[in-house]
Parts: C-alpha cells; structure tokens; sequence
C-alpha cells in the first residue's frame, strides 16, 4: 500500500496530467531515444511534463537528473536540494559517522540530497547540466549539421549553460578548485561552439582567458608542491647540525614547519590547477590561430608555453610527450611558414625525434630543405622517410 503522502502525491500528479492515474512514480522519465547509433534526448517541449515539486505544466529551466530522468524547474530544485539539506542538518543527520544502519554502513552520505519522486541520490547539479551540454554541443559539431540545427542545439547550449555560471556563482569560496573546474568546463563549451560557427576571433579569446586562470592554479599548485617538499627535508638538514645545537635547531625546525604550513593553508585559499590541462589550452589557442594562418601568433603561443614550463628545449617533465611533439611540430610549421627554414629543420627534427610516426611531422623539414640551395637530396632523404613512417595518405 502507498503511505498518505505519496498517495496524496499520485493524486497531484494525476489532476496534473503529468501520469495516468496508478502509474508508477518512478517511470515517469523523459525516455532516450537511440537512432542511428546516435543517443538523443527528446525535446521537452514535445512532451507534456510538469514539474514535481511546483506542479507547474511549464517546466521553467529543465534539469533532467543523470540517474533516474526525472525533470525539475531549476529554481525548485536549488531549493528543495536546500530545504533537505537544512532540514538534515537541524535533524543531527549530517554526520557520516551514522555507520551502524542496517545496510552495514554501505549506505550513502545522509547529506547527498534525493530525488523528491524515486528518493535516488541527486548527482552533484552542475554534472547533470554538463551531461546535457556536452550532448547539445557535440550535435551541433556533427558534420552533416544544417546550419540552422547547429544555431538550434547552440542556442539550447547557451540556456544550458546560463544555469551552469549560476551554480558556479553560488559555490561558496571554500572551495576553489571546484569553482576553476567548472568555470574552464564552461569556457570549453563556449570555445567549442564557436569553433562549430567559425566565429575564430571569440574562441581565442574564450580560450586565453581560460589559459589564464589555469596558469594562476599552475603557479599555486607548484608552490604548494614545493611547500611540502621542503617540510619533508627539514629533519635531514636538522641532522647535519652540530649536536650542542640540537635543542635550539629542533625548536627553530618546529617554528619554521609552523610557518610553513600556515603559508600552504593562505595558498589553498586559491585554485590549483595542472600542467597537463593548462598546456591543452594554450595549444588550441595554437591551433586556431594556424588555422588563421596566424603564424606570428601561433609561435609566440608556443614560445609562451615554453617559458612558462622553463627547461628550455628539453621541456619540463610536467608536458606529456604527445603535448611536446605538439609544440615543436608546430613550432617547425610556424617557421617554415615565417621563411625560418633553419629554425624550422632544427625544431622539426626534435619532432620526429620524439615521434616520427606521426602525421606531417616530416613536412616542415622536407619543405624548408627544398627551398635551401643544393640540399635536395637531403629533402629525398626525408621524404623517403615520411612514406617509410607516416600515414600513406598524407602523401599522396
């Protein structure tokens, strides 16, 4: 038997149109539809929904939940998320500590908000809204797109991501990291489409301002890092001491530990980010810009994330391989383009170097050798090479 209140619920839903009357609650779903191995979510406006919680026929702001596919006004669901929160918390049910339950403590947290429908954990909001943003963009990247289907699937993009930049405004500066995770997340939708509308100049200009802010979580991550490495070699560098001055060199040692982690606290206040992800930025900053034909600018990106990560031509050990035969690939192109042929072999060879299989990487050399006096057969040399290591279809 239903309890009072979900009956009560039922009837709601039923005066509401959202479900026939004895259908179960939780198989009302805004169901996936699969055509030409393609998974696509039906258009809410084609089907008669209504919210859950406010029972308004018009669903203003959908969200779709990433586990169970109920739909809810935005607003109604910060507030429900806020009011369960709250009242948990008044209740004493916020502790994780609540272990002995009858599923042996393999429960959720208490504190995991739940759908008001299926009562299933409520994924974090701002994963589901992505969820239904990376399906909107990677619509409109599709190859066969008209162009009014790609302005359609943008403009549902857009709509998903003014709810996005709303979450990332409300998260509470204790945690910053998350806020430059999701901050970047969106600028990489916003870059992407406008690279689908080849709008060039504004996906630069997304892109280096996201570059920027990752750059800032780079330099907070390293000094933290090196924080942490000089705590560990403290007690090494108090052994080395004289032994009459053991008592004051351990006193001094605790002080400066002190002085240390209070600093590591101030720096954790702010965003930390990685290499890894920083330089994938500044290189589709590159990319774009060689597809400008913008070579002047492509190579001073490079050369920006060369002396950034300051090792020089060795590269520090923070970029992948695949990141640095990007930047020396490109770098050889770029200078091939700008009539630096010596610079342009010299760069390209370090690329094959590194990865001789890959695409084009011959083809700065290769040009730049024809073009010298007398080093044609040098240009053979390497042409045979590419056929021998490169994708046959890049030279036909």
């Amino acid at each position: 038997m239903c309890s009072p209140i979900e009956h009560r619920r039922k009837e709601l839903h039923s005066i509401a149109g959202h479900v026939q009357s004895g259908t179960p609650l939780w198989s009302t779903y805004i169901p996936y539809e699969e055509e030409n191995g393609d998974i696509r979510r039906t258009v809410l406006e084609e089907r008669k929904e209504c919210c859950s919680i406010c029972f308004e026929s018009h669903i203003i702001q959908p969200v779709v939940l990433k586990k169970c596919h109920h739909v809810y006004c935005f607003a109604c669901l910060q507030n429900w998320n806020t009011a369960q929160v709250q009242a948990r918390s008044r209740l004493g049910l916020n502790n994780n500590n609540n272990n002995n339950n009858d599923n042996g403590g393999s429960g959720s947290t208490m504190t995991t908000p739940t759908c008001p429908l299926c009562c299933q954990e409520i994924p974090d909001m701002a994963e589901s809204i992505i969820q239904e943003i990376v399906l909107f963009v990677c619509s409109a990247q599709k190859e066969s797109a008209s162009q009014s289907f790609i302005e359609e699937q943008s403009s549902k993009a857009y709509e998903k991501m003014e709810l996005l930049q709303q979450i990332i405004d409300s998260l509470k500066t204790t945690n910053p990291t998350e806020k430059l995770r999701y901050e970047t997340q969106l600028n990489d939708f916003r870059f992407n489409l406008h690279m689908v509308k080849k709008e060039y100049s504004q996906a630069i200009q997304v892109g280096k301002e996201s570059e920027q802010k990752l750059w800032s979580g780079v330099q907070n991550t390293k000094a933290i890092q090196k924080l942490y490495h000089r705590i560990k070699n403290l007690p090494n560098e108090m052994d080395e001491e004289e032994d009459d001055e053991e008592e004051g060199m351990e006193l001094r040692t605790l002080s400066e530990m002190e002085n240390i982690r209070k600093e590591i606290d101030r720096l954790e206040e702010y965003p930390i980010s990685y290499p890894i992800i920083h330089v994938g930025t500044a290189l589709q900053i590159a990319n774009v810009q060689i597809l400008q034909e913008d070579w002047v600018g492509a190579k001073r990106t490079y050369k920006q994330i060369m002396k950034q990560y300051d090792d020089g031509w060795k590269m520090s050990p923070d970029i992948i391989p695949q990141q640095r035969r990007d930047i020396f690939g490109g770098m050889a192109q770029c200078s091939y383009e700008l009539h630096e042929y010596a610079v342009a072999i010299t760069v390209g060879q370090a690329s094959i170097s590194m990865n001789r299989y890959y695409p084009n990487s011959h083809s700065p050399i290769i040009q730049s050798y024809l073009i010298l006096p007398d080093h044609k057969h040098i240009a053979q040399k390497y042409a045979a090479q590419a056929i021998i290591y490169e994708a046959p279809h890049a030279f036909v």
